[in-house]
């Protein structure tokens, strides 16, 4: 079956008085992964003193029987340990990187999410209905800009992965019932 036959409904966000479609299929997610790589790289970052693994945890913060290898100063560490490449860009599919689309705290990766959703496929090629400056020149610092962000949040939500039914069914036995008890094999002494 293909995206267009399972894909959600686009939601609609008004823009400077026109309505545009707003939709995170796959080519979406990877041009924001490689629009937030493109924004890191333009900013100066000194080297993380503390890097995070790529199971999520710092590295001071590893603890317990999972750490198996021995780091650079001789120390137990993940088996996974990897330090975070930021340059990497963020994956939509990791739901703590939305909350870094804020408009409050990066104007930039907020916009740039705007923009690879409004991203539709004509002809064959995906191509947006402006580019990031003119979209940046259309939007005021207004309530209309949180309506945006909002719809933004919904239309990311709608195009994540759901649970299929039965995934929140745990692996465990059936409850299994006693036999019946027949009065007639009782046990003589």
């Amino acid at each position: 079956m293909s995206e267009t036959q399972t894909a959600p409904q686009p939601i609609i966000v008004v823009i400077a008085g026109e309505s545009y479609p707003l939709a995170y299929p796959m080519r979406a997610v990877i041009q924001y992964q490689q629009e937030t790589a493109r924004i890191e790289r333009s900013r100066p970052r000194p080297a993380d003193p503390d890097p995070r693994c790529i199971c999520g945890y710092r590295k001071s913060t590893h603890v317990g029987t999972s750490l198996i290898r021995l780091g650079d100063e001789q120390q137990l560490l993940c088996p996974r340990f990897r330090a975070e490449d930021p340059l990497l860009g963020d994956s939509l599919f990791v739901f703590e990187n939305w909350m870094k689309i804020d408009l409050n705290i990066d104007p930039e990766r907020w916009l740039a999410c705007l923009h690879c959703g409004l991203h539709k496929l004509v002809d064959g090629k995906w191509i947006a209905p402006m580019t990031r400056d003119q979209l940046a020149e259309k939007l005021p610092l207004s309530a209309d800009t949180r309506v945006i962000s909002d719809l933004m949040f919904d239309a990311l939500a709608a195009w994540m992965p759901k649970k299929q039914k039965g995934d929140d069914v745990p692996n465990v036995a059936a409850p299994v019932a006693p036999a019946p008890i027949d009065p007639s094999d009782s046990l003589r002494t």
